[in-house]
C-alpha cells in the first residue's frame, strides 16, 4: 500500500514534467515570420536551380559523350530524392492543419505543441506556412491575447494569400473582433469594409453582423445600428441565446441615445430574456466613443 501510494506522486510529476516541455509558440513578431517566408522561397529557388543545372550538364555530358555518366545519372537520383523529400514536408503538415484545428477547440496545449512544430519545419510551402499562422490566430483568439491575434491577421491580410485565400474572411472576422477588444476602432472598420466584399456563410455573416453592430453602438452610429432593425433582429434569432441577447442589448442602447424609449424598453426585455445579467452589465450604460 504504501509503495503504491508512493509511485503515484512519482507518475503525476512525470506527467506535469511531460505538459511543461511541451512546445510552445513564441510571441509573433513579424519580422520571424517575414524571416521564414524568404527561407522558404530560398530553398524552394535552390532545389529549382540546382535541379536544373544537373539536368542541363546531364544532358550536355550524354550528348557529348553518346553514353550516360553513371556518377551524373547517381546525382541526379539524389537531387530528385531532395525534391521529394521537400514535398513531402509540406504535405505532411498539410495533413496535421485539421488535426490542429480541431485540438483548438479540445486541447489548447496539444494544439500549440503540433503548431509549434510544424512551424519549425522548413521548408513549407507559401500556402501551408500560412494556414499555420491563420490557426495559430485562432488559438490566440481563445486565449483573449487580442493584440497577437491582431498582429497576426494584419500580417496575413497584408500579402497575396494564393491557395490559402479561403480564410481571408476568418482573418477579417478575427481582425475586426480583436480589433474591437482593443477598442482600435479604425482597425476594426477597415476589417469590416474589406469583408463587405466577400461571399460569407450562414456563421459568418451573423458573425459580421454581430461585430458590425458593437462597432456601429462603440462608435456612436446609432441610426446606422438601428437601420434594417426588423432583419436584424431575425437574423439574431439564428445566433446562440448569449449572443442573440447581446445584440438585442447593444440595439436597445442604440434606441435608447436615440431617444426611441417603446423599442429600446422592448429590446431590452428581450435581452434579459436571453442573457444572464453579468453579460449585460458591460454594456448597460456604455457611452460611445468619440476619438
Amino acid at each position: 500500500m504504501m509503495q503504491a501510494s508512493a509511485s503515484k506522486p512519482s507518475a503525476d510529476d512525470g506527467a506535469a514534467e511531460q505538459a511543461h516541455a511541451r512546445a510552445q509558440c513564441p510571441p509573433f513578431r513579424p519580422s520571424a515570420f517575414r524571416r521564414q517566408l524568404v527561407v522558404d522561397s530560398a530553398l524552394w529557388w535552390l532545389f529549382k536551380i540546382i535541379m536544373v543545372v544537373v539536368f542541363c550538364y546531364a544532358l550536355f555530358q550524354t550528348e557529348a559523350d553518346k553514353q550516360p555518366d553513371a556518377a551524373l545519372s547517381l546525382i541526379f537520383i539524389v537531387f530528385v530524392g531532395f525534391w521529394l523529400v521537400y514535398s513531402l514536408i509540406s504535405a505532411r503538415v498539410a495533413r496535421e492543419i485539421p488535426h490542429i484545428t480541431e485540438l483548438i477547440e479540445t486541447d489548447d496545449d496539444e494544439a500549440e505543441s503540433m503548431l509549434a512544430t510544424a512551424l519549425r519545419r522548413k521548408p513549407l510551402q507559401y500556402a501551408v506556412r500560412l494556414l499555420l499562422y491563420h490557426r495559430l490566430a485562432v488559438l490566440r483568439l481563445r486565449h483573449r491575447r487580442y493584440d497577437e491575434v491582431a498582429c497576426v491577421c494584419g500580417e496575413l491580410l497584408s500579402r497575396q494569400l494564393g491557395a490559402a485565400k479561403s480564410v481571408e474572411a476568418h482573418l477579417l472576422l478575427m481582425m475586426a473582433e480583436s480589433s474591437l477588444q482593443m477598442r482600435d476602432h479604425w482597425g476594426a472598420w477597415q476589417a469590416l469594409a474589406r469583408l463587405h466584399g466577400h461571399r460569407l456563410n450562414l456563421m459568418q455573416a451573423l458573425q459580421r453582423l454581430a461585430l458590425q453592430t458593437r462597432y456601429e453602438v462603440e462608435a456612436g452610429l446609432d441610426a446606422a445600428a438601428l437601420q434594417g432593425l426588423n432583419q436584424k433582429i431575425e437574423m439574431s434569432e439564428l445566433m446562440p441565446a448569449g449572443q442573440c441577447g447581446s445584440m438585442h442589448a447593444m440595439l436597445a442602447l442604440a434606441a435608447q441615445r436615440s431617444k426611441l424609449a417603446d423599442q429600446a424598453d422592448w429590446l431590452r426585455r428581450r435581452a434579459e430574456l436571453l442573457c444572464a445579467a453579468e453579460q449585460l452589465q458591460p454594456l448597460v450604460g456604455a457611452e460611445p466613443v468619440t476619438a
